[in-house]
């Protein structure tokens, strides 16, 4: 390997001089980096109290405190009126248009007109010059019981005797007809009747009876009994006899005999009471 040296022509450091004369100062160099913290020094004295600062923000609201004591009980307030029907009507309309007049404040009152009604059995509560719905009071419909046992059938009665058939009575008046309405002027129920008849007549025409039973007329009208052979008379005398037959519930036998003594007797669910005389003779 071959080696080869080159001379720069630089003269290398001499010996050391003496000391020059200050210099003057530099131009401030470029701030280094910042060195790492020092170790913390003693705490200072307690500075001046500084100025209030402005007020934060309203803060979250804390939880919610323990109850309180109850405080003490107030006192008492004025008696309320006690609960009375002052009034019962038969329609909404007519607690409308009489109760300004009938009813004051807190007065209540009813509907009181039939179980078809939707108004009936309501209750209304008189309150600032108006009626106002409190309840229905018609209860509602029960449930229905289970059905009961067929009772043992009685034993049937012996056949009663079969009376003579009576005389076709006259033909009757056609009868009145009856149609109801509200009155709009008043506000009362109205009756408008139609009655086809000019002249009311009696109704009932006089059959003569020659035979048979006083226990066979039973149907309202006059009967001349002209024989002493009807049977189960009040005696054998001839006579008028006045039947009232109230809707074969209850049925009166009037007699008035040729003697001018008067008789009476009732029928109640078939059975007869006695003949009683009204009349007495001195």
């Amino acid at each position: 390997m071959a080696t080869t040296d080159i001379d720069l022509g630089v003269v290398a450091q001499g010996p050391k001089g003496d000391k020059g004369d200050k210099g003057d100062t530099g131009a401030t160099g470029a701030r280094g980096a910042t060195g790492p913290q020092g170790i913390q020094g003693p705490k200072g004295d307690k500075g001046d109290t500084g100025q209030t600062g402005p007020q934060g923000a309203q803060g979250i609201q804390g939880p919610q405190g323990k109850q309180g004591v109850q405080g003490p009980q107030g006192i008492q307030g004025p008696a309320g009126k006690p609960f009375a029907i002052k009034k019962t009507y038969a329609t909404v309309a007519l607690l409308n248009a009489n109760g300004p007049s009938d009813l004051s404040e807190g007065d209540f009152a009813i509907i009181d007109s039939t179980v078809n009604d939707a108004d009936n059995a309501k209750l209304f509560v008189w309150t600032g010059g108006k009626a106002s719905l409190v309840t229905d009071m018609s209860g509602a419909q029960g449930v229905q019981g289970p059905q009961g046992k067929q009772g043992i059938q009685g034993t049937q009665g012996p056949q009663g005797v079969q009376g003579e058939q009576g005389a076709t009575g006259a033909t009757g008046m056609s009868g009145k007809s009856y149609k109801p309405y509200i009155n709009e002027s008043d506000g009362h129920w109205h009756l408008t009747v139609d009655d086809p008849n000019d002249v009311l007549t009696d109704p009932f025409t006089v059959t003569v009876i020659t035979s048979g039973s006083y226990n066979g007329l039973t149907t309202s009208g006059y009967y001349e009994i002209r024989t002493n052979s009807v049977t189960n008379g009040p005696n054998t005398e001839t006579g008028v006899l006045k039947v009232i037959n109230a809707n074969n519930k209850i049925i009166t036998q009037t007699m008035h005999t040729v003697s001018d003594n008067l008789f009476i007797r009732n029928e109640h669910y078939g059975a007869w009471t006695a003949w009683r005389q009204t009349t007495y003779w001195s």
